[in-house]
């Protein structure tokens, strides 16, 4: 198995946009971690010859990690303008990054073995990788190791829901069961009534409701099985699926919604906007304390970061700021 990026990435991605975190923190496998995967080696000669492929790639210091990150992110700011040799560089940038972080792939699909072949789980879990290679942003200030977990698992567990709908449904019908989904997830204790209030402008009263119904159909008994695990614990298999965060078809839903409170906090100043930002864990990071910031921006005072947060707020109080903000709590509110 290999992990290729291929260059026709490279023409989609001008409008591409990032992503989150989760709610562990992994580190970087270093090789006494990479040494309890020995015990996969017995079970198939071709999981055993994967993991030896990978051994082979180097894990990256901080600094240099640090470095590459940062090469590819300043590459990829300037996309379209990129010369024929630029874009091998990028390129191979970005092989390199994905290579190094193939370990942390297997750690995470090893959490869902006896569910998919162990090698589909990595493969999909090593887009999950890539994807997050592409869309890291090191100015965040998140550790790239965390950022990509949250990603790698999505893509594992969006395989795993993939492959355990017993009931396939045409295109335009799973389009529909996802926006009432969708829907259902902005509502308030999933009352009816206000995913029918979400959707009215596309569907009546009693077409939610057949949708909602036709949902339901899908993975009837499936994610109610019984998984068994080395630990000896009886779980099912919505139990290991389950994920506390948005799920990857709901957070597409919100990007519409997270881009506009961007284009709000981006009129701020950079430091009061970013101030925010990590205040309040935006884009899925853990919130920050004042302490926290203040060391980020270079030792200022704890003071200091929360009269910059106040001044923020203030400033987001502004008649046409809060005019903004008042039409995306009316949407979410309908």
């Amino acid at each position: 198995m290999t992990v290729e990026i291929e260059r026709e990435e490279l023409e989609e991605e001008s409008e591409d946009e990032g992503m989150e975190e989760s709610e562990e923190s992994p580190l970087p496998l270093d090789d006494s971690t990479y040494n309890s995967f020995n015990s996969l080696y017995y079970l198939d000669p071709s999981i055993a010859f994967y993991l030896q492929a990978i051994d082979k790639f180097p894990l990256l210091t901080k600094k240099e990690e640090r470095a590459l990150t940062l090469e590819i992110a300043e590459l990829q700011t300037i996309l379209s303008q990129l010369s024929e040799p630029e874009e091998e560089r990028l390129l191979q940038l970005r092989q390199k990054m994905v290579c190094a972080n193939l370990r942390l792939v297997v750690k995470i699909a090893k959490k869902y073995r006896g569910i998919m072949d162990f090698l589909d789980l990595i493969q999909e879990g090593s887009i999950g990788l890539i994807t997050a290679v592409r869309k890291f942003d090191p100015s965040k200030g998140c550790k790239f190791s965390t950022y990509a977990h949250r990603w790698i698992k999505q893509a594992i567990l969006r395989a795993i829901e993939n492959k355990a709908e017993t009931i396939r449904f045409p295109a335009h019908i799973r389009t529909e069961i996802k926006n009432v989904r969708e829907a259902r997830d902005l509502g308030e204790e999933n009352e009816e009534i206000t995913v029918f209030n979400l959707l009215k402008k596309e569907y009546s009263q009693d077409q939610v409701q057949k949708i909602l119904q036709a949902g339901k159909l899908r993975n009837p008994n499936s994610l109610d099985s019984f998984i068994s695990n080395r630990e000896g614990k009886n779980r099912t298999l919505g139990d290991i699926t389950e994920d506390s965060g948005p799920s990857p078809e709901t957070e597409a839903s919100s990007n519409d919604l997270r881009e506009k409170l961007n284009q709000i906090l981006d009129e701020l100043p950079k430091r009061e906007s970013d101030i925010l930002k990590l205040r309040f864990g935006w884009d899925n990071n853990d919130p920050q304390t004042l302490e926290q910031i203040a060391q980020m921006f270079g030792g200022i005072s704890r003071e200091r970061v929360r009269q910059l947060e106040t001044q923020a707020i203030k400033r987001l109080k502004h008649p046409a700021r809060a005019k903004k903000l008042a039409e995306l709590r009316d949407y979410l509110e309908e």
